[in-house]
């Protein structure tokens, strides 16, 4: 029931707007009539609003009738309706054909339009050729009045009326107003309308901060006025409340009211400059108590609705003021992974010293074996007994377990119990061997969290030095994108430029109706890039907080871009390949191509060559630096039980700062292709998980137009032989396509193996090209 009621009232509700805007229509129209040019008739404003307001995807049935009601109300003539008419038909028939499911035509395709819907006007006029030219004229001005009207309400009411106005549209604004002023009826049944409507709104408009504003508005309705009436007082008289009212606007609106009243009696009766009847003073009075009586809070919401403030810099210094404090944040908390970083440095124990370890081991194994043999005390009168136990232990060391052979011939020759020696000597050994690897893995351990501690404090170090720079925008660069794009009708309702440092600028838009079409897209990236003087791309689009809105991030483009090509086939006789492959974007610009080499073949060496990818990937996506990131994937794989031993071939391309890195670790050499030169990219070192410590091979390059990285796995390296004949080959290669020149160096390495790998085989191709 209680559903039912509330739809029945949000349809009464819509009832009420749809019979409130068919009367402002209908105003609006009555007014516009009224506004003309001397030696031009009363149509060429009139039809120039209507098409606007069908550009705007207004109800064309609805508009058609009040655009006829509001016009006939003001000049109801024969010639009038047949000119009228002709102009809704042409107006209803290309809104059906043109503007169906809100599309948007453009605009000067419609202004044209617009001038040919007065084709009957123009047969009018065509018997006499002054008339036919001066009817020419009134089109074209019609056709201007089109333009200002689109460009106004494009900036209004399609845009929203809370935010700014470029200054075509403020421009385009205040023309519209001027012509609604002209048309304001200063008599009627000696009533002056005007001095009731202008005042009322000027009375309004006092709430507005900007002085300029407001002077601008007086004049313009002074400016209606005169051409209205041809008295040149009106021009004097409202320049005249114009500063009346800034003169008293910060005292309270009763001494405004009253010094608006007093003159519109000065300029009436003292300058001459327009008449005022009892009946029009009377309406001026009822004017002045409405506008005192009405509360202040609804004027203000009025006009900040209509002319909003500009509080664009107060917010970014609120942002500068927060990041000051999320950057002092972000600093302590590096500084809290730095101090456990220590802690668990400081928690590695280490193992004893062999020698202390053997003496340990020959006292417990003296006291174990002698504490209930009867020929203790004679035995240890005898110095010889604890050095041959030593030896004994000392040989277990070496070999990991003693046996009859490696007991001492002094023991063999005085101990009686032999076997039990050797068997408690044996534990003993396992006993330590145990805990040597339980305190190696623990250490181990330790310093694996102690270097990804260390590395996370990193992290927050450099996010603070990016988050302590105050963000610098640029207004003018704001105001062009806004303006610049509704010219292609791509509506933005905000934009905000900033930059992140010399070389990257931001830029966010909030686009309204967009449709994510690839024209649309392409001519965003192409205008804020011309607009930033730098090349633009769109990193992020997402739905925005209010209706039918985008959220568009946008970034300059990195200085170069990549294909990829990569070719594969394992092992002759086996299924999975231990080879695998990566290429993932770690930032705007920034790439990681990987190629990793698992021991042997199989399902075995594919799971461990994809773990090693996996954590490659992540911890590059964290934002840890190279030797970090290398590090503590290699600490993690000597831990597991299982032996993962992996060649890793690594290439990080940063084209924001147009660098190459070549990190590698058991892979065989790389190469790259530049101009008619191909550099051999050099290679030490073991592969993952062999040894605990390790330090990666970095080879760092600048990045030119057209390079050309290699990377092979030892299967195909191992096919040609040697670098020098894979080289050699490389350059018989006539093709700039990175997967042709995979596929012909798998295909050759394929060859020289007649057809049976003996190995994986892994190639992957990068070539770089400079974006334009």
């Amino acid at each position: 029931m209680e559903q039912v009621i509330t739809t029945s009232i949000q349809q009464e509700r819509i009832k009420v707007k749809q019979i409130l805007s068919f009367v402002l229509q209908c105003l609006l129209f009555y007014v516009i009539t009224g506004s003309q040019i001397q030696g031009f008739g009363s149509y060429y404003f009139c039809f120039g609003v209507y098409f606007a307001l069908l550009w705007c995807h207004f109800n064309p049935f609805f508009l058609s009738i009040s655009y006829l009601v509001g016009c006939g109300l003001r000049s109801l003539t024969m010639i009038g309706l047949y000119v009228h008419t002709t102009t809704i038909l042409f107006g209803m028939i290309l809104s059906i054909l043109l503007l169906r499911d809100k599309k948007t035509i453009n605009r000067y395709i419609w202004i044209a339009l617009s001038g040919l819907s007065q084709v009957m006007l123009l047969y009018q006029h065509s018997t006499d050729l002054i008339s036919a030219v001066v009817c020419c004229a009134g089109v074209l001005l019609g056709m201007v009045v089109t333009y200002i009207a689109i460009c106004c309400f494009s900036g209004t009411i399609i845009r929203g009326y809370t935010k700014k106005l470029n200054l075509d549209e403020q421009i385009c604004l205040y023309i519209l107003g001027l012509i609604f002023a002209m048309g304001l009826p200063t008599s009627i049944y000696g009533v002056n309308l005007f001095l009731w409507i202008s005042t009322f709104c000027i009375l309004s408009l006092s709430y507005l901060k900007k002085s300029q504003f407001l002077i601008l508005i007086s004049v313009l309705f002074g400016l209606g006025g005169y051409f209205s009436s041809f008295y040149s007082g009106y021009v004097v008289g409202y320049v005249l409340i114009g500063l009346m009212i800034l003169a008293f606007k910060n005292t309270n609106r009763y001494i405004t009211t009253v010094a608006v009243l007093m003159t519109h009696l000065f300029t009436s009766y003292v300058l001459h400059g327009y008449e005022i009847t009892i009946a029009t003073l009377v309406g001026l009075l009822l004017i002045a108590v409405m506008f005192i009586s009405i509360p202040k809070k609804y004027f203000e919401k009025w006009v900040y609705q209509f002319f909003p403030i500009d509080s664009q810099m107060a917010v970014r210094n609120i942002v500068n003021r927060s990041k000051d404090s999320l950057c002092k944040r972000i600093s302590t908390i590096s500084m809290v992974f730095k101090e456990m970083d220590r802690a668990y440095r400081h928690m590695v124990q280490g193992l004893i010293s062999e020698e202390e370890a053997k003496m340990m081991m020959t006292n417990e194994l003296r006291s174990m074996m002698c504490k209930n043999c009867a020929e203790r005390h004679h035995c240890h009168k005898n110095t010889m007994l604890v050095e041959t136990m030593k030896e004994m232990v000392s040989t277990g060391f070496e070999k990991g377990k003693v046996s009859l052979l490696d007991i001492p011939q002094y023991l063999s020759s005085n101990c009686k119990r032999l076997n039990a020696m050797l068997a408690t000597t044996n534990q003993l050994l396992a006993s330590y061997k145990h805990y040597a690897s339980m305190i190696t893995n623990m250490d181990s351990s330790r310093l694996l969290i102690a270097d990804t501690l260390s590395g996370m404090s990193e992290v927050l170090n450099k996010l603070s030095l990016e988050v302590q720079s105050n963000i610098s925008y640029d207004g003018a660069k704001e105001e062009r994108i806004i303006a610049d794009l509704s010219y292609d009708n791509i509506y933005v309702t905000e934009a905000v430029v900033y930059e992140q440092n010399i070389y990257v600028k931001n830029v966010t838009l909030i686009v309204k109706n967009f449709h994510k079409t690839i024209q649309e897209t392409k001519q965003i990236e192409k205008i804020v890039g011309k607009v930033c003087g730098t090349k633009m791309k769109i990193v992020s689009m997402e739905l925005g907080t209010q209706p039918s809105t985008h959220i568009i991030q946008l970034k300059t483009s990195p200085n170069y871009d990549l294909v990829y090509g990569t070719a594969t086939c394992t092992k002759s006789g086996v299924v999975s390949s231990g080879d695998t492959h990566s290429l993932i974007e770690i930032d705007t610009g920034k790439y990681m191509v990987a190629l990793c080499d698992g021991m042997g073949s199989g399902e075995k060496a594919h799971s461990g060559s994809q773990l090693a990818i996996g954590l490659l990937e992540n911890f590059y996506k964290a934002g840890f630096d190279n030797e970090m990131i290398l590090t503590s994937i290699n600490k993690l794989l000597s831990l597991s039980n299982d032996e993962h031993f992996n060649a890793l071939d690594v290439t990080v391309l940063d084209f924001q700062n147009n660098t190459m890195d070549f990190i590698k670790l058991g892979a065989p050499k790389g190469y790259l292709i530049r101009s008619e030169e191909t550099i051999v990219i050099g290679t030490n070192g073991l592969p993952l998980g062999v040894l605990e410590e390790m330090k990666p091979h970095i080879t760092q390059k600048k990045v030119e137009n057209f390079d050309m990285i290699i990377m092979v796995t030892d299967g195909i390296s191992d096919a040609f032989g040697s670098s020098d004949a894979l080289k050699n080959y490389i350059h018989t290669l006539d093709t700039i396509n990175p997967q042709t020149m995979a596929d012909n160096i798998l295909q050759q390495a394929m060859t020289l193996e007649d057809g049976k790998p003996q190995d994986d085989m892994s190639v992957s191709v990068v070539r770089v090209f400079k974006v334009v």
